[in-house]
């Protein structure tokens, strides 16, 4: 199995499911998985159990570009194996810097910052114990069109792609 996420910026974007933005709930079945990643959007105000492969934003209070500020994004995953590693395979705009911290103020997992082309490691003592993760988007005068993408694979080829600015196509072929 294979789960596409992404991220972006949207002045029409909320921090709850925004179904003109292909947000949605995901419906899980079964736990016959061996893996499973999703963002967690109950923390920002959303109702129980709210979780998308996609979370937009609006670029800050009164939405509006050029954008500087942060995005915080909560990446829930479940796994049937202890210790996988989640590399994020990642393309970030000029302007914009990733981090990835644990829930509880970054004591645990604190990783970045991140910028341009690379690969950044969720290690596995950490997946081990924990199930989520924030993604955390920095950005300074970002404007409408910046594009980024990323990509997470676990062991067996899981992927997961980040956009974290709307853009003008966010069709898969266009944007893979």
């Amino acid at each position: 199995e294979t789960y596409a996420l992404s991220i972006g910026l949207d002045l029409t974007a909320t921090n709850c499911i925004d179904p003109q933005l292909g947000e949605h709930d995901n419906i899980w079945g079964p736990p016959t998985y061996n893996f499973k990643i999703t963002f967690d959007l109950q923390p920002y105000g959303c109702p129980l159990a709210s979780d998308s492969f996609k979370d937009y934003r609006a670029p800050g209070a009164l939405p509006a570009f050029p954008f500087t500020g942060t995005i915080q994004h909560l990446l829930w995953y479940q796994t049937s194996s202890t210790g996988l590693d989640i590399n994020i395979n990642y393309i970030i705009p000029p302007g914009a810097e990733m981090y990835i911290t644990d829930p509880i103020g970054g004591s645990l997992l604190n990783i970045g910052p991140y910028t341009g082309q690379g690969i950044a490691t969720i290690p596995g003592s950490y997946t081990s114990l924990f199930t989520q993760a924030y993604l955390i988007m920095e950005y300074d005068n970002i404007s409408p069109g910046a594009t980024t993408q990323s990509s997470v694979s676990i062991n067996n080829g899981w992927n997961l792609l980040s956009v974290p600015l709307a853009a003008s196509d966010m069709t898969g072929t266009s944007l893979f």
